[in-house]
């Protein structure tokens, strides 16, 4: 559990139980939460309504003096912010986030950037102020993932190791280093690495500087950056693997942030039209044909590739299991998670999102949920 409890940090998260207090951990990140008991030299804490334990150790000496018994430390507008602040309605990009020089090898032109949790790999030297518009949304999207109801082991706060993006000047390199032609980035899991042609984040050179068009959409590189985020046992079954890709990257992302309260009518956009604001959707019509969903969960990634209308089939599966089945919480898929993550079999972890459900009554059960919201489905 305390492990687990650490992918959280780094979030000011609003709500808990009581009067909420900013944390500082040992790390200097800072997060929201209420103080619900000591126990020895641990600490209980309500974030976004879940509770974590946490060591006096994982805690800024000011919070440690304060839990026992000190002087009660607030911070002020003064002291440093964490990378993004995060609420119900939006995820906030600090624009004073940290991006660094890590090196620049004009030989070989190669420049590499880091941000707190990425590094970007450049082949030529865009300039911190370029890199830092883009890092902002890629530690937006870091941020939202974390707010997912299962653990992910990329975002512990363990995880030393900056993830590596890859920003490619010539298209034609980009395939060759082993994008997808027509592509606009794509994550590479053997290599655990992202490649991205300049063109996709919209930088384009004027006069010998960089700059970055903030009109130009970002859909496909959220969509990757996901799948990079993701990476881990949970990764099995075709549906998850691309509808937790869609579901993050279909959160509208404009002017450094992730406007979390609009992503609901955001994946509506996206499916039945042409996306938030015109920047990008699949344009199926409200009505919408699935495949019968015992095929559509089979765990083969091959198989589920050949369904009809396949990624927005796992977009509304996915979406279904995070936002409309049982409490809403996104339970049923917390569970899932779990058991593979303890070694389970894909099509035993299967069975905590049916919860004792034939897969007609799910059926009947997400056609529902979706047609209240003006989507209707038949599955065939």
């Amino acid at each position: 559990m305390l492990k687990s409890s650490l992918f959280v940090l780094l979030f000011l998260l609003i709500g808990g139980i009581g009067q909420a207090r900013v944390w500082t951990d040992s790390l200097g990140r800072k997060f929201e939460g209420t103080l619900i008991r000591k126990d020895g030299d641990s600490v209980v804490l309500d974030i976004g309504g879940r509770q974590r334990t946490l060591a006096f150790s994982q805690l800024s000496p000011a919070d440690q003096a304060y839990l026992k018994g000190g002087r009660s430390r607030r911070s002020s507008a003064k002291e440093s912010v964490p990378s993004v602040q995060a609420s119900k309605a939006q995820i906030q990009a600090n624009t004073g986030i940290q991006v660094v020089r890590l090196s620049a090898d004009t030989v070989n032109k190669r420049w590499s950037y880091g941000s707190p949790n990425f590094e970007f790999i450049c082949d030529d030297d865009l300039g911190l102020p370029v890199v830092r518009e883009f890092a902002w949304m890629f530690e937006s999207v870091w941020q939202f993932a974390a707010r997912k109801p299962f653990d992910l082991p990329r975002l512990r706060a363990q995880q030393k190791v900056r993830m590596k993006t890859y920003l490619i000047k010539s298209y034609a390199d980009y395939v060759k280093m082993g994008g997808p032609p027509k592509s606009g980035g794509v994550f590479i899991s053997s290599r655990d690495i992202i490649l991205i042609p300049y063109q996709s984040l919209g930088i384009t050179n004027h006069g010998g500087r960089y700059r970055v068009d903030s009109k130009v959409g970002n859909y496909t590189l959220r969509h990757e950056v996901a799948h990079q985020l993701m990476l881990g046992q949970s990764q099995q079954a075709g549906w998850f693997i691309e509808g937790s890709a869609e579901y993050i990257a279909t959160v509208p992302y404009q002017q450094t942030r992730m406007l979390v309260s609009h992503h609901q009518k955001s994946v509506i956009d996206y499916l039945t039209a042409y996306g938030w604001n015109g920047q990008g959707g699949r344009n199926l019509g409200r009505n919408l044909k699935l495949a019968r969903l015992e095929s559509l969960m089979n765990p083969d990634y091959a198989t589920f590739q050949k369904q009809p209308n396949a990624y927005a089939s796992a977009l509304l599966l996915y979406y279904y299991f995070m936002k409309f089945d049982g409490k809403k919480d996104g339970a049923a898929l917390a569970a899932y998670v779990g058991e593979l993550q303890y070694g389970r079999p894909e099509f035993v972890a299967r069975e905590k999102l049916l919860a004792g459900r034939s897969y007609a009554e799910l059926e009947k059960q997400m056609a529902a949920a979706w047609n209240q919201v003006g989507i209707r489905l038949t599955f065939e």
